[in-house]
């Protein structure tokens, strides 16, 4: 399987994210690259769905595990379009990710409104 670079993922992140608020959704995205090189995707649905924990990097968590019958996620890597929250860092470190690599920082996300 072909492996995207990181700077392409993080790329599709922020893609998501652009057409996520197109859709009336937040201004997040997240794909999780799995060990085979599968990438899974999430965005903020946290309006839509009335649900404070429907973040983009949890919704891509979520279907990663789905994916893979796991909840352990070793081998696998969190891409964000933004500095993930703590909830979703703590899930990140719940599903044993090996890394997160996010595009923008909190204080780029609170400078954007």
């Amino acid at each position: 399987m072909d492996h995207p670079d990181p700077t392409e993922i993080l790329q599709r992140t922020i893609a998501l994210a652009t057409a996520n608020v197109a859709d009336g959704g937040g201004p997040f995205g997240a794909v999780v690259r799995l060990p085979g090189g599968e990438l899974v995707e999430g965005v903020n649905r946290v309006t839509a769905s009335n649900d404070p924990t429907a973040h983009a990097e949890v919704a891509a968590i979520r279907e990663a595990c789905a994916r893979t019958r796991s909840p352990d996620l070793r081998g696998a890597v969190l891409y964000s379009s933004c500095e993930p929250c703590p909830m979703c860092l703590a899930a990140a470190l719940w599903a044993r990710l090996d890394l997160v690599v996010f595009a923008a920082g909190r204080g780029d996300a609170a400078r954007a409104g």
